[in-house]
């Protein structure tokens, strides 16, 4: 038995929930749920949010193991890549989860957060830049600080963002007392 099935076990009894409605409730089979319980297998991707969600469990906790957790902490730093190249932000954590796949702690949840926050902050980004270049052609060097502030703000969020959720996931792979 695993700790994180020792943990799911435990936080079910604990709610008085019977293996068959935590299995109703996540939308999983019962045997799923059985082997997970038992230490036969790990959940992934989106059973394993299902199964978070209906137990109240962080899935950023001990429940994943040291590999896991190292893959996560890789996976959320990936979103930095956007200080190489462009685009970096979405291409290389989209590439891990096409390689990965279910492998991914989270797997397409995973994936779908980071997704969820990246695209729109690259689309702002290349729209406050083509706003930028507008101003710069027009002379409004008045408009431009204000834009340049404003971009700078979006860089520093898109950097703090990917390295406190990599942090945290660095401190339950070094602390296993630590629930992140």
């Amino acid at each position: 038995m695993t700790a994180f099935s020792n943990q799911i076990k435990q936080q079910r009894e604990q709610k008085g929930l019977s293996q068959e409605e935590v299995a109703r409730r996540a939308g999983i089979n019962i045997r799923t749920l059985q082997r997970i319980e038992k230490g036969k297998t790990s959940p992934y991707g989106a059973t394993l949010r299902a199964i978070s969600e209906v137990l109240d469990l962080d899935m950023h906790s001990t429940s994943l193991s040291p590999e896991d957790r190292k893959l996560a902490v890789i996976f959320e730093l990936s979103a930095l890549t956007f200080w190489i190249f462009p685009f970096g932000n979405l291409i290389i954590p989209y590439l891990m989860y096409v390689i990965l796949g279910q492998r991914l702690p989270g797997g397409t949840y995973a994936w779908q957060q980071v997704k969820r926050f990246q695209l729109p902050w690259t689309v702002v980004l290349w729209v406050l830049l083509a706003v930028l270049v507008f101003f710069m052609i027009s002379n409004r060097a008045d408009m431009m600080l204000a834009v340049v502030v404003i971009i700078l703000g979006l860089v520093f969020l898109n950097t703090i963002i990917p390295i406190t959720k990599a942090y945290r996931f660095h401190r339950a792979m070094t602390d296993p007392s630590i629930q992140s």
